[in-house]
């Protein structure tokens, strides 16, 4: 099986938190305008607050084993089936490079299959980011 590369398709959408200086961010729209309309609900007209298109979307990091971590896995396996191996022990070769390849083409694809249903707190990006204030609000 060839190693295959995942495009994720990253998916914007528009945040906002009340303050000047934040951390986290509580509402969510699809829209700039939709956003700023809606903290300015949450929030209250006077109020200042930051807004920032950003994205939760990205790639997992999936490359996780070296041949040293892929020795480990080895090392487990001989020990768990030590009963199959005689007194002598374990003499057989498992590839650890090989076997750490094989490890993080399974990790990519379960990740491809499952990973939309891990919970993600932090953006993998963000931009334009503004802090919108009482002043910036339309006349009305």
């Amino acid at each position: 099986m060839a190693d295959e590369v995942v495009r994720d398709r990253y998916q914007w959408s528009w945040w906002a938190a009340e303050g000047e200086s934040v951390d986290t961010y509580y509402l969510n729209e699809a829209s700039r305008d939709a956003v700023i309309a809606t903290a300015r609900r949450e929030y209250g007209d006077g109020a200042t607050f930051v807004i920032v298109e950003a994205t939760q979307d990205g790639p997992f990091e999936t490359d996780l084993f070296d041949e040293d971590s892929a020795q480990d896995v080895i090392e487990r396996f001989a020990d768990a089936n030590a009963h199959r191996f005689g007194e002598d022990g374990f003499d057989g070769h498992i590839d650890p490079e090989g076997l750490a390849a094989e490890l993080n083409r399974a990790v990519a694809r379960y990740m491809a299959d499952h990973g939309g249903d891990i919970t993600v707190f932090s953006f993998t990006e963000q931009r334009n980011k503004e802090v919108i204030r009482p002043d910036a609000a339309p006349p009305g």
